[in-house]
């Protein structure tokens, strides 16, 4: 698989998979206004370590999982496309949330469980991810990622700033995180039949 594919799927990958995460990042720093806010760095650090432990899992699910064969592997894309239709169920049915207050002091511990929590979805892309790539697209995806999380984390707290912005963010991800997951689902699925 030549560089410069490797480069797009990996962007296409963590942009994909970190819709959800965006608005997290600007919640969290936008409730970290304030007298009692924890300090923001406790975000990132926070997010760093959450998305190492997802990267990681993927990883070794991707190894565990190297003899099953290419063609029953690709019915992984049940996951994607069940957790994307299952968001677009969620969004018919629910209200809209409020931003929790209590984030505000959240410390680097929970901002890494949250972002575990809220990117569980991740592993069922980058499980078939890495289970295409030899060991240097792996670490080429691995360092792409790495350069995107910090300014990930930066676009996080600029939107923060912005109530609009984080009000328009939140509302496109709801509809386009589950959408995207279908399509990955589906892409997957797909090569089932080639």
């Amino acid at each position: 698989m030549s560089t410069t594919v490797v480069l797009t799927r990996a962007i296409g990958a963590f942009v994909a998979t970190n819709l959800d995460g965006l608005v997290l990042l600007a919640v969290l720093f936008s409730v970290r206004r304030g007298a009692r806010a924890g300090p923001r760095h406790a975000v990132v650090a926070g997010t760093f370590l959450g998305f190492a432990a997802l990267v990681a899992l993927s990883a070794a699910i991707a190894t565990a999982l190297s003899g099953v064969s290419t063609h029953w592997f690709a019915l992984f894309g049940v996951v994607p496309l069940a957790v994307g239709m299952w968001g677009l169920v969620r969004l018919a049915i629910r209200a809209s949330t409020e931003t929790q207050p209590m984030l505000a002091g959240a410390g680097v511990m929970t901002v890494a469980t949250l972002t575990v929590a809220s990117g569980g979805d991740n592993v069922s892309v980058y499980v078939p991810l890495f289970r295409q790539l030899d060991l240097a697209g792996a670490l080429l995806t691995v360092a792409v990622f790495l350069v995107l999380l910090p300014l990930w984390c930066a676009l996080g707290a600029t939107i923060a700033g912005r109530t609009r912005v984080v009000d328009l963010v939140e509302r496109a991800g709801q509809i386009a995180v589950p959408v995207v997951f279908v399509a990955v689902g589906v892409l997957v699925l797909t090569s089932l039949l080639h």
